[in-house]
């Protein structure tokens, strides 16, 4: 049966209810996250609320370097093994390492006020957002196993518990304590993630570790490590594409300009939440295709979609504007233009990364690795001569994802294409 034809199939029964369960998970939780931070914009002010976009982007960029790419490894050795046991190697890694990390906060401390001067005298803060990385981190090794495994409901319920969680807590934190940046990072990250990383490891997995023998977890461990290495160094590069600009406006205490930066990144990362939805179904999915005719189909269908993935993305830049507008104060009026010039970008660049991800399949991390440290060396190399302004830096960061994205799909296409088709035949 060709691909198009699954598709059809499978979206009239579990594909579409799957995808159904995770984008409106994941819209909740991006609501939740979305709310959180218009009261952020309204409670802190500006050069506080530059320094809680700091966090964010230190949290998600910790968190990237402690998983060292095992979540995607992880599911495309399952998907190949189907091996429940493999799930336990990347949690107890995680957990491990996380446990260290939090213990050695202060000299985290110490190492970040090194970089962002402005941290002096935040160690507290500081203690609180190594907290935040090693669950985020633990918490995302969960969800991979979910979708490893193809759990998708509990994936799904577990999201919309978490969008509560963190309303409940910012609820209760704001009516007992003042604002400050620590209850709202808590209340994103510590207080909901520690409840939910407790009760899934409990309920579903804690039972699998007693099953691991030392030799089994060595050798699984190295594969994953083997394949991993590339995909952090390609996540992590990603990342750091938008984040860059923050670190070089916080290190040279641009405290008005990493606001508005910070503000239209933060406001972003909604946008890339429902990217990670729709990548949390088709990754797994991918991994599952046989033939190179299906391979090719699926870049078929995919082309034939692209107006209603315009039209979709068109009215989220809308309705995030407008929100913009009416609930952000007048000092962020700036970074609405900034949000919108980086949405564009990131949209064309969501997009031609659906058929990049074909690179998974074909098991060559290293050539989206290697796209991505090109794309993060040449944004370091444009904040450096172009104006220091959130403006400049988000015009520079749009043009060179979409031009990296496309050259990605050139590359894959003319290259890794062919050649996995030359050894079918």
């Amino acid at each position: 049966m060709l691909l198009k034809e699954k598709i059809v199939n499978l979206s009239k029964r579990k594909y579409f209810n799957s995808f159904s369960k995770v984008f409106a998970s994941t819209l909740a939780n991006n609501i939740s996250a979305f709310a959180i931070t218009l009261l952020a914009t309204k409670a802190l002010p500006t050069s506080e609320f530059g320094v809680f976009g700091l966090y964010i982007a230190i949290v998600t960029v910790g968190s990237l370097i402690l998983n060292f790419g095992l979540n995607i490894s992880t599911i495309g050795l399952y998907k190949q093994v189907k091996d429940i046991k493999l799930l336990s190697i990347s949690l107890l890694w995680n957990i491990t390492q996380g446990i260290i990390l939090i213990l050695l906060s202060g000299y985290v401390y110490k190492l970040l006020y090194l970089a962002f001067p402005l941290l002096e005298g935040r160690q507290t803060e500081v203690t609180n957002i190594v907290i935040a990385t090693a669950l985020l981190n633990i918490w995302s090794t969960i969800r991979s196993c979910d979708q490893a495994i193809g759990d998708y409901k509990s994936y799904a319920v577990n999201t919309f518990i978490y969008s509560g969680l963190r309303i409940i807590t910012l609820g209760i934190g704001y009516w007992f304590f003042d604002s400050s940046t620590n209850l709202f990072i808590s209340s994103l990250y510590v207080i909901p993630l520690a409840v939910l990383i407790t009760y899934n490891l409990i309920t579903k997995y804690v039972h699998q570790f007693q099953f691991l023998s030392i030799s089994y977890f060595r050798t699984n461990f190295l594969r994953l490590i083997n394949y991993g290495k590339w995909v952090v160094l390609s996540s992590i590069a990603y990342i750091l594409i938008s984040r860059l600009p923050q670190y070089q406006l916080a290190g040279a205490n641009q405290e008005h300009q990493l606001a508005l930066y910070g503000a239209s990144v933060t406001f972003l990362g909604i946008m890339s939440l429902v990217n990670d939805s729709v990548r949390s179904i088709l990754l797994p999915e991918l991994m599952g295709l046989k033939t190179v005719q299906e391979l090719v189909n699926y870049k078929k269908v995919l082309a034939s979609k692209w107006l209603i993935f315009a039209g979709i993305i068109m009215f989220f830049i809308g309705s995030v504007t407008g929100f913009q507008l009416l609930f952000m104060g007048q000092e962020y009026k700036d970074s609405i233009l900034i949000f919108v010039i980086q949405s564009f970008g990131l949209a064309t660049a969501m997009y031609i990364g659906y058929f990049n991800v074909l690179i998974h399949r074909l098991g060559r991390p290293n050539i989206e690795a290697v796209a991505n440290l090109l794309k993060l060396l040449l944004m370091l190399i444009a904040i450096q001569f172009i104006p220091q302004t959130a403006l400049s830096f988000s015009i520079a960061f749009t043009f060179i994802l979409v031009a990296g994205e496309a050259g990605t799909y050139l590359i894959l296409r003319l290259l890794v294409i062919k050649e996995f088709l030359k050894g079918e035949q």
